[in-house]
């Protein structure tokens, strides 16, 4: 159990981008969406009573795992049903089809979790059906 390391995490890119960051060991938490590192992990904590351990699916992409193919293996190997989107043929990973660009960040565009303007749709809809990858028909 290694004691957590908080602190703020701020963008070489865009100083204007800041927000709070846990390290525990090897595992790094990026707090996006609060204010500090406490408020995240009493959301945390609210949340994690919540998780049906028999009942998970894993989400990710190439390019947050740093396409780190040893991060990726472990990822497929958890026993979960997993799905991993990468831009590239990477063994493991569901390549979505199209053109993609990485922006000076590394962060996929378009970013497959935004919605299309002007419908009600993301743009992962229009290669991966999550409702059927959900009922376990994929």
């Amino acid at each position: 159990n290694a004691e957590p390391l908080i602190e703020n995490y701020i963008d070489p890119i865009d100083p204007k981008i800041v927000y709070p960051k846990i390290k525990i060991g090897d595992i790094e938490i990026c707090c996006l969406h609060y204010k500090t590192c406490e408020e995240a992990i009493q959301a945390w904590n609210r949340r994690k009573e919540r998780v049906n351990l028999n009942n998970i699916y894993v989400l990710g992409n190439v390019w947050n795992l740093h396409y780190n193919k040893d991060l990726i293996k472990r990822l497929n190997n958890t026993g979960y049903p997993t799905i991993i989107f990468s831009d590239l043929d990477i063994k493991g990973c569901y390549k979505m089809p199209g053109n993609w660009e990485l922006d000076n960040r590394g962060i996929i565009r378009p970013n497959i979790t935004d919605f299309i303007p002007g419908t009600t749709k993301r743009y992962y809809e229009n290669f991966f059906d999550p409702i059927t990858w959900l009922n376990k028909k994929i």
